[in-house]
């Protein structure tokens, strides 16, 4: 995995909350400098992955806006990366499939698919959300299947009527959950 290094000034003020920062990031501590009594130069090397996402926003936050952030590529570096992959009922969306740490991926993957659960429209059919790491399932999601009120026309007279309307539409759901595709919309991604 590509990794950089990584220089923050700071105030002296917030060094403890950056040096956390950085390591929850799989940060490495390479330097620590004063520049001046109230000044801290900070020197990590950690993964891009971890830089790209909200690392400039998070150090602004906790300096309350006066740290400064600079990296620089330094090479690659081993890894225990996995392939996280996100199956809408049983089939994989190329979309979402992520390639994290393994240290992190099982909370991603179930933030992933509870964000996906509330995300994604009713079907007339049970969705199913699931989260896939290698070979294993980290994490699974139902959405209920969406129903249509079949016994609504029917008043009055034996019950066996609606029985018969219901033994109906779970048959036609049941054919529906195995070739009914399900619709993702452009804003869940």
């Amino acid at each position: 995995e590509p990794y950089a290094s990584v220089t923050i000034v700071a105030p002296h003020d917030s060094l403890g909350s950056m040096m956390t920062l950085c390591s929850d990031k799989r940060g490495e501590q390479t330097d620590v400098e004063y520049i001046s009594d109230d000044t801290v130069v900070v020197k990590y090397d950690m993964p891009l992955m971890e830089i790209i996402g909200e690392l400039y926003d998070e150090i602004k936050s906790k300096s309350s806006g006066y740290a400064t952030l600079d990296w620089e590529e330094i090479g690659y570096r081993k890894s225990p990366l996995s392939k996280l992959e996100i199956l809408l009922n049983g089939r994989t969306v190329d979309a979402l499939t992520l390639v994290l740490h393994r240290q992190t991926a099982v909370p991603i993957a179930r933030s992933i698919i509870a964000k996906l659960k509330k995300l994604i429209s009713r079907h007339l059919f049970e969705v199913t959300i699931q989260a896939r790491l290698g070979n294993q399932i980290v994490g699974r999601e139902t959405l209920p299947a969406l129903r249509k009120h079949v016994t609504g026309k029917v008043t009055g007279g034996d019950v066996s009527r609606k029985r018969k309307l219901l033994e109906l539409q779970k048959e036609g759901k049941k054919a529906l959950r195995g070739t009914g595709e399900v619709q993702v919309g452009k804003e869940v991604f």
